[in-house]
């Protein structure tokens, strides 16, 4: 598995950052300077999550001094005087420039913000851009609320699985927009009253995909819970996607049926 180490430096405040002079003895602070490149965090005030909290992780193949000046996410955050900002470049053990450097930045940019989901990013929060890649962000000096260490690995099966509902998706005609992203599944319907796809809690029972309704449409179909003062039952969906599109579409004609 390939290692990238991330060297993270801070806290320091915009005009740190965007007024460096290396000049100024103060500056002797900054083990990772505003003239280098690579990843940056920023935290700030959030109406939600409060005050001090990680909003944002960025990557910068300029210097931080120059991506970060007029930066809307620090410029027009409601608390702007007391924003933090953390450095991060790249490490490598003989200390020269790689030329993978911007290829490991990126990478770990996208791990990075797809396992913390900082409130102000927007890509990368619902899909790993590298995930068919096998590798590992380390963290080091002062990441603050980073996660120590991070791989791909636990996104895999989490990716292939999305990848494969929305294949069946488009199989079947389903609009992408129809598909349901929320924190308790990832789906759609394929009838007025029968749902398809990954339900995140019984996914953590070692159930994958399944098919669920209000309905107990047959035996094979489980007690699962109640929402809404309603209970739904589920049907769990195993094998290659021709096999699940089959009992898909066996059920759909059947409710299409009923529905006569």
């Amino acid at each position: 598995m390939e290692e990238i180490y991330v060297e993270w430096s801070g806290p320091y405040t915009y005009e740190d950052v965007v007024n460096y002079n290396e000049n100024r003895i103060e500056t002797k602070k900054f083990a990772v300077k505003p003239t280098d490149f690579g990843l940056y965090q920023i935290y700030g005030a959030h109406p939600i999550y409060g005050d001090n909290v990680l909003i944002y992780i960025g990557k910068t193949e300029q210097k931080f001094l120059e991506r970060l000046n007029g930066r809307s996410v620090i410029e027009y955050n409601q608390d702007a005087d007391n924003v933090q900002i953390y450095l991060g470049k790249i490490y490598y053990d003989d200390a020269l420039l790689h030329n993978d450097a911007l290829e490991d930045i990126s990478k770990a940019e996208s791990l990075l913000i797809h396992y913390h989901a900082p409130a102000k990013n927007s890509s990368n929060i619902n899909s790993l851009k590298f995930a068919d890649e096998n590798y590992r962000v380390i963290n080091l000096g002062t990441f603050r609320s980073l996660s120590k260490e991070i791989s791909t690995t636990a996104f895999t099966k989490e990716h292939k699985i999305y990848t494969l509902i929305e294949s069946i998706a488009e199989e079947l005609k389903v609009e992408k927009s129809k598909i349901y992203n929320e924190e308790d599944g990832y789906g759609f319907f394929i009838s007025d009253d029968i749902w398809f796809g990954l339900e995140y809690e019984l996914w953590n029972n070692n159930t994958t995909l399944i098919l669920a309704s209000t309905k107990k449409i047959n035996q094979k179909f489980e007690p699962y819970k109640i929402i809404d003062n309603e209970e739904w039952f589920y049907l769990s969906l195993y094998g290659e996607q021709n096999i699940i599109i089959q009992e898909i579409k066996k059920y759909q004609n059947k409710a299409t049926s009923n529905a006569k």
